[in-house]
């Protein structure tokens, strides 16, 4: 026994199938990347996020199933898999905060904490 496409599947991409079975392309913290909101400087992140989706459906959108069945991939998705640069996994960089460095909490902070009975922490960190 087996399954049945509902539609030919040069119609069906690999975009659809992601959609049917994960939900939208790119989330960002559970919401859709034009909805994320970030306050002060990383205000434009939500712009950084529309970007990515915009390249992943430039992808994903334009590779069908037959395309895949078929072992042909268009022109476009090869040429950008056959970037070496494209195969390398890079790992997120250690990060670190010398001693000496004192973190100043954001604005409104202290205000948040005390809503819920927490207070911040005075020392550097």
């Amino acid at each position: 026994m087996g399954y049945r496409l509902g539609k030919n599947a040069d119609e069906i991409t690999i975009a659809d199938i992601i959609r049917a079975v994960e939900g939208p392309l790119a989330a960002v913290r559970g919401v859709r990347p034009e909805d994320a909101e970030y306050p002060g400087a990383a205000r434009e992140l939500p712009r950084v996020w529309v970007a990515v989706r915009k390249n992943l459906r430039d992808v994903v959108e334009h590779v069908t199933i037959a395309d895949v069945a078929r072992e042909r991939l268009p022109g476009s998705i090869t040429q950008q898999a056959s970037d070496p640069e494209a195969w390398v996994t890079r790992s997120a960089p250690s990060l670190r905060v010398d001693a000496d460095v004192t973190r100043v909490p954001p604005p409104g902070l202290a205000e948040r904490l005390a809503s819920v009975g927490t207070a911040p922490n005075k020392g550097p960190m």
